[in-house]
């Protein structure tokens, strides 16, 4: 038992497959899990593959037992000490592809990950179900589905932190998510100077709001923070912002150079107990200087002086701000009048 745990370190584990159980049966020995078969391989200790479809035996957790049935073979199984390697993946055929949503479907995209690897195929968002709830208030997709050249398809959470960054491109046009906590969130202007995203936990609270309870904060659906958490994300945003700029760059976009930082800000908030309801927030990210700014309804024209700075236009700020009824038009008026 005790090689087999050491065995266990080295190959792939249960969880992290494309694996779901077939049958479940219970005797003196624990739990024990049959899984359905998937397209895969087996490799074995000595050196022998064997492609086909792939079934594990799960005792208690480990995966004791192998099974491989080889195209146009017979079903063959093999104890866990006798395998080197086994894979097994989800086959885009198999999967669901035919949502009302079109981002829901498979379309060509690519994956930009944290280690700063890039993955070209087809990919479609998964949003969260019915039956995930946990009573938070989302904005985008929770994940993201990849198929490779061979169709292989895997899942990557956005909570997982694996990637950071994605384009799907549907009918000629290319959509821009870029991971937020536990979600993707849509990116506007993602190629001209300035982009923006949607702060899912804004920081900036209303007036009077600070004693609404905990239930009227989740029935609005926004998000709460404290100002200790607020101070300790904006030290983080400086350094984290130094550490992001070679990837940024690396990758042709500075908003994934604002990714880290975003991330950071938002995971560092946590949820009052006294409650409050928040202003709407985004980023407006600076794609040239690598900087980003919150702005939300009180602090547009601030905001405005300094992304315009010395661009001969402060005297038109405060006619704009007052008029303003959507984020784009700041972001058009950010575009137009831009100097440096």
């Amino acid at each position: 038992m005790k090689k087999l745990a050491t065995i266990l370190l080295l190959l792939p584990l249960f969880a992290s497959a494309q694996w779901t159980a077939a049958s479940r049966m219970s005797s003196g020995k624990g739990e024990t899990i049959v899984t359905n078969f998937i397209r895969g391989y087996v490799e074995l200790t000595n050196g022998t593959r064997k492609d086909g479809e792939i079934q594990l035996k799960v005792l208690n957790g480990d995966t004791v037992e192998i099974r491989v049935k080889p195209t146009g073979g017979k079903k063959e199984k093999y104890p866990r000490d006798q395998v080197a390697k086994f894979y097994g993946v989800i086959l885009l055929k198999d999967v669901k592809n035919d949502f009302k949503k079109p981002f829901k479907n498979f379309h060509p995209g690519k994956l930009f990950l944290e280690n700063g690897d890039e993955k070209t195929g087809k990919i479609a968002m998964r949003v969260r179900e019915a039956d995930e709830h946990d009573g938070t208030k989302i904005y985008g997709p929770i994940g993201v589905k990849y198929a490779n050249e061979n169709d292989e398809v895997t899942t990557h959470m956005a909570a997982s932190n694996r990637v950071v960054y994605l384009i799907q491109t549907i009918n000629g046009t290319d959509y821009h998510y870029i991971r937020v906590g536990r979600q993707f969130i849509s990116v506007g202007n993602p190629t001209g100077r300035f982009s923006y995203f949607k702060n899912p936990n804004p920081t900036h609270a209303r007036e009077g709001t600070t004693n609404l309870t905990k239930v009227a904060i989740q029935e609005v659906g926004e998000a709460i923070a404290e100002e200790a958490a607020e101070a300790a994300a904006k030290r983080s945003l400086e350094e984290s912002q130094k550490r992001g700029e070679d990837f940024g760059q690396s990758i042709g976009n500075a908003t994934v150079a604002a990714m880290n930082t975003a991330n950071e800000v938002n995971e560092l908030f946590t949820p009052d107990e006294d409650g409050a309801i928040y202003f709407e927030e985004y980023y407006i990210v600076d794609n040239e200087k690598l900087t980003r700014s919150i702005v939300y309804k009180k602090n547009v024209d601030e905001v405005l002086y300094s992304l315009l700075e010395g661009c001969g236009v402060d005297d038109k700020i405060p006619g704009v701000t007052n008029g303003i009824k959507e984020l784009t038009e700041v972001m058009i008026f950010l575009e137009e009048n831009v100097c440096n």
